[in-house]
């Protein structure tokens, strides 16, 4: 065997100050040890986690709509500057998923959140004087994603229900104060359609459709006519995927991301009229990720994915040069917005890193400024305990170069070889990013275990034929055996103690009988995982959990509980070995 131990099962989380479930809870379990409330305790400062989004820029043109998850609940705040106090919006306990300010006077708020009547997620107006909430979307269905008219009097956003067993996805037109009045524009059948926005004179709409997985589709609708066009017609053999798009300021053109005719998902300006695509990130071989643009201060932002580290870049709208960008921590980027109508331009952007699960920032580029707008997001741990990752690589067995994020505990407080356990993810979109592990942080500040999160061939970021080639399950395994000899000539790592966590049924199929892992995710109709760590020198025991409730898999919470404190005890039986 290539390895001495290894393990498989599902890595999934641990709500917020739990208890331990015993096994007769929620699983049957054979051969597998009591879970005491020790390591619940010394838990909860790493299940603790509050990260901070933005959603909106307030017309003040100062404060900014902030989501903060608490509890497992998101509240909205509104933060008036950098460094304040944030302050609460809705006391209604409905999470809130989503905030548009109206962009006339601002108003109101156009809200995405549960309905507590009935668990869907609709559209309300929030009225900022009275705090009054009033549904906007019919409450007895599911409704998101509102985009305003150029003229900020009225929206569009689609409503989903399950018909006969088939998606069918509703376009509506409502005026947020007179959301009586709202009405179906057309109606869409199987597949998703998604991302609808105006063009510049409000007589259009485009949107993206999803014939497949792994394709997209940029269309428009002619709102008086009800015609709709196909912008982007798909390639023989090739599927394309496109991002959001969005209208140039004229109205002649899209803005769009697109891995069409290219490895890496690239930055495009489509011209309505011909078709043709003008590519304005060429010489970048990354993938391109969200994009915002600003006609006001010229510039288009946007997130480049580098071996899985977010860069934030900056393209001149005019000459269409990139311009300087801020020194940010490594992690991932999301959520850019613009501040309306700002004569001085300024972004406003969340960062996740190693330290932090997710803050609010702001970019002033005329002083060249970051401002942080939010912090606390880990109440009960110190950020600078928190180990940032090495970004480390290592030859698949093609030769092909992959790479993976090594959180290694402090030598000083954990002297010698360090236990290791490496996670893979198989599955597209599934990209380790070097960013905020949460609870996963116990394992490394509390029993010295080493975390190696690989990016193995099948995963996004690294382009199509590296994603292909996670079809091939004989390669996968010669891979991975390749990932364990390179563990083995790492100085701080022990790979005679070693455990893999995999929640791909390809990866684990692919080691069975070989490294002495094993995962079965269906067995008489239940999920299960053996966590397997027979050894002839650790003499670590065999554990088998299975899903017996109701929910019948490890993403139900309580499940998920049991199955990561199983974690914790088998990896304290291999730190002392």
């Amino acid at each position: 065997m290539r390895a001495e131990c290894a393990g498989f099962f599902l890595g999934l989380s641990l709500a917020a100050g739990a208890q331990p479930p015993t096994a007769s809870d929620v699983l049957p379990i054979r051969e597998a040890p009591s879970i005491s409330n020790d390591p619940a305790e010394k838990l909860r400062p790493y299940t603790d986690i509050r990260p901070s989004s933005v959603l909106a820029w307030h017309t003040d043109g100062v404060s900014l709509l902030v989501r903060t998850v608490v509890n497992r609940t998101a509240q909205l705040l509104l933060v008036t500057g950098a460094g304040t106090k944030p302050t609460p919006l809705i006391d209604d306990a409905g999470t809130v998923w989503g905030a548009h300010v109206a962009p006339t006077k601002g108003e109101y708020l156009l809200l995405e959140k549960t309905n507590t009547a009935n668990g869907l997620v609709g559209i309300f107006r929030f009225d900022l004087a009275t705090q009054a909430l009033t549904p906007v979307s019919d409450p007895a269905l599911h409704a998101s994603a509102p985009a305003w008219d150029p003229s900020g009097q009225r929206i569009v956003y689609t409503s989903t229900a399950q018909v006969s067993g088939s998606r069918v996805t509703r376009l509506v037109m409502a005026d947020p104060l007179h959301p009586e009045a709202r009405k179906t524009i057309t109606t869409f059948n199987g597949n998703r359609r998604a991302h609808f926005r105006f063009s510049p004179d409000g007589k259009h709409l485009v949107f993206l459709a999803y014939p497949s997985a792994n394709e997209s589709q940029i269309w428009t609708l002619n709102l008086a006519l009800g015609l709709m066009r196909l912008v982007t017609p798909s390639e023989k053999g090739s599927p394309t995927l496109y991002g959001a798009a969005t209208y140039s300021a004229e109205g002649r053109a899209l803005y769009a991301t697109t891995n069409r005719d290219s490895e890496f998902q690239r930055l495009v300006k489509i011209d309505l009229a011909s078709g043709k695509h003008l590519v304005l990130t060429p010489k970048l071989d990354f993938d391109v990720g969200e994009f915002a643009l600003s006609f006001e201060a010229k510039r288009i932002a946007f997130v480049t994915n580098e071996a899985g580290v977010d860069v934030l870049r900056f393209l001149d709208l005019t000459t269409l040069k990139e311009l300087p960008r801020p020194a940010l921590l490594p992690g991932e980027i999301s959520g850019l917005r613009w501040k309306p109508g700002a004569a001085n331009a300024e972004l406003a952007f969340n960062l996740a890193s190693a330290r932090s699960p997710g803050d609010v920032y702001t970019w002033n580029f005329a002083t060249s400024k970051i401002s942080r707008y939010t912090s606390g997001a880990t109440p009960g741990l110190n950020p600078l305990d928190l180990v940032e990752p090495k970004l480390v690589d290592w030859k698949g067995a093609d030769g092909t170069s992959i790479s993976g994020f090594l959180y290694a505990p402090e030598p000083g407080k954990f002297p010698g070889k360090r236990p290791i356990v490496v996670r893979i993810h198989a599955d597209p979109g599934r990209q380790a990013r070097g960013s905020f592990v949460g609870r996963d942080n116990y394992l490394i500040n509390e029993l010295g275990v080493a975390l190696l999160f690989a990016n193995v061939p099948g995963v996004s970021g690294f382009g199509r034929i590296f994603q292909a080639k996670g079809r091939d399950t004989e390669i996968g395994v010669r891979d991975l055996g390749n990932l364990i000899d390179w563990i083995k000539q790492q100085r701080e790592l022990d790979a005679d103690r070693l455990l893999v966590v995999s929640d791909s049924g390809t990866v684990a199929r692919a080691v069975v009988g070989r490294y002495a892992a094993l995962v079965n995710f269906d067995e008489g109709g239940k999920q299960s995982v053996r966590i397997v760590g027979a050894h002839r020198q650790l003499e670590l025991p065999t554990w088998r959990l299975e899903v017996n409730d109701q929910a019948r898999e490890f993403s139900n919470e309580s499940n998920a509980d049991y199955l990561f404190f199983s974690q914790i005890r088998l990896l304290e039986e291999m730190v002392r070995k």
